[in-house]
């Protein structure tokens, strides 16, 4: 096989170059010529602000593992106190 080296390893010709570059610019062309979106009704005025969404408070047991941090215990079980305020259906377990 007769394999260019070097420099030329993949050499583009003009008509290469040309061929390629019409190509692009017709794609272009045509994405530019194509219809626009045809213009959506405006919404409606609410008559009535939206009411959020209401959720359960949240229930159960909050695992927490502790491993190697004795020392912040007391740290951390104060803020599990303080999430447990929050929560009255929470429950704070400490994993050692």
């Amino acid at each position: 096989m007769n394999r260019p080296s070097g420099k030329n390893r993949f050499p583009i010709t003009r008509r290469k170059f040309l061929k390629t570059s019409f190509m692009g610019a017709s794609a272009m062309a045509l994405a530019a010529c194509g219809n626009a979106a045809a213009p959506t009704a405006a919404p409606a005025k609410p008559t009535e602000a939206a009411k959020p969404a209401v959720t359960a408070a949240p229930a159960g047991a909050l695992r927490i593992a502790i491993n190697g941090v004795n020392a912040r215990a007391d740290t951390f079980k104060k803020i599990g106190a303080a999430f447990e305020a929050k929560n009255p259906g929470v429950k704070v377990e400490w994993v050692a």
